[in-house]
């Protein structure tokens, strides 16, 4: 009887592998990431701003770059009277986000006035 353990072959394709298939294998695990980010930002968003900030403005969606899962860019819904407040409180609410993450996860963040939100 013969004890050797067989050779492993690796299963030869017929062609390359395009460029796309690579590249959603290999990107998987941060997509994942950025997904999960913006489904928690958007669930403890009154515990990230609080909650009189939380009435005045909603997080849209979060933008990050391709190769990257850091220094994102936030789109938040505002009240137009407040807007002027808030912008000046950016920098605030960026280090909150930090924070709350533990990362610099979003880099800059761009305000869509909404009138929904007005009081």
């Amino acid at each position: 009887m013969n004890t050797t353990p067989k050779p492993h072959y690796r299963k030869r394709r017929l062609f390359p592998r395009t460029l796309d298939e690579v590249v959603k294998v290999t990107t998987k695990p941060m997509l994942d990431a950025q997904g999960n980010f913006t489904i928690r930002l958007m669930r403890d968003w009154t515990e990230i701003v609080g909650r009189e900030a939380a009435r005045s403005m909603q997080p849209k969606k979060v933008i990050f770059p391709k190769t990257e899962a850091t220094g994102g860019i936030l789109h938040l819904s505002v009240a137009p009277e407040l807007a002027p407040e808030i912008q000046y409180r950016l920098e605030a609410i960026i280090e909150q986000i930090a924070r709350y993450t533990g990362f610099k996860a979003v880099e800059r963040i761009i305000l869509h006035a909404d009138h929904t939100l007005s009081n």
